[in-house]
């Protein structure tokens, strides 16, 4: 057992990575039915925001029934948002 450690550890030493770390990742397209319960908005809103907000993230489409917005797009987007509020 101890071995088998010790591998681990040159393991993670030379690569930097752990691999308890790497299932835990957030992801990194959120998709659109999640969006709004991201933003604390209902779906239609989402969908308003998205045809009317120029500062609303690109959304990615996959198909006619799947898309998704990128999730380090749309904390940007939310930091803007409270920045402007903080500002008026």
């Amino acid at each position: 057992m101890a071995a088998w450690l010790g591998q681990w550890n040159n393991y993670v030493r030379r690569w930097g990575c752990e691999m308890e770390n790497t299932h835990r990742q957030e992801p990194a397209l959120i998709r659109l039915s999640a969006v709004g319960p991201y933003l604390g908005v209902s779906r239609s809103t989402v969908y308003k925001l998205e045809a009317t907000d120029p500062d609303f993230p690109t959304v990615i489409r996959f198909s006619k029934r799947c898309a998704g917005v990128r999730r380090p797009d749309l904390d940007l987007y939310l930091a803007k948002k409270i920045e402007q509020e903080v500002n008026l």
